[in-house]
Formats: structure tokens, sequence, C-alpha cells
């Protein structure tokens, strides 16, 4: 299973991202992330 909303930002830190934006679309359905290396 994918992991949501923060666990995902702290996964991506984890690896070297920063600035990770969390966008939720269409109620949660799902979500676009955006992050800078």
């Amino acid at each position: 299973r994918f992991p949501d909303g923060e666990k995902f930002a702290q996964i991506t830190k984890a690896v070297g991202f920063s600035d990770t934006v969390i966008r939720p679309q269409t109620f949660g359905v799902c979500t676009i992330y955006i992050a800078t290396k």
C-alpha cells in the first residue's frame, strides 16, 4: 500500500528531498506531491 500524506512527506525528506508540498485532489481520491531535490 502506498503511504499517504505526512508519512510520504517524511519518506521524501529521508531520501534527500526538501520543501515537500501535499495537494489533495478530488476530496482525497488522489494526491499530488511536489518536492525539491
